[in-house]
């Protein structure tokens, strides 16, 4: 499964979106991320298919027929109490 454009979009705005800090932007990085991925892309996608993770929208297939899903994550990450 290869990452698209589109779906790297979605990945930059979510990371902006929880204050992730930009060196860059995305039409920058952009190829600067394909160069990396490839480097680790296929072997990640067998991993996750090997060992059943939930399927992901970055992640591959699986061999369940659960849907796609993806994580919650707030935006505050301090103990309460």
């Amino acid at each position: 499964m290869r990452l698209g454009y589109e779906d790297f979009l979605r990945g930059v705005e979510r990371m902006r979106t929880y204050g992730y800090p930009m060196e860059r932007t995305a039409e920058e990085a952009w190829p600067h991320f394909g160069g990396r991925r490839v480097n680790y892309g296929t072997l990640a996608h067998h991993l996750a298919q090997d060992i059943d993770a939930v399927p992901a929208p970055w992640s591959g297939p699986r061999r369940t027929t659960l849907s796609v899903w993806s994580p919650l994550t707030p935006v505050d990450r301090r103990p309460t109490g």
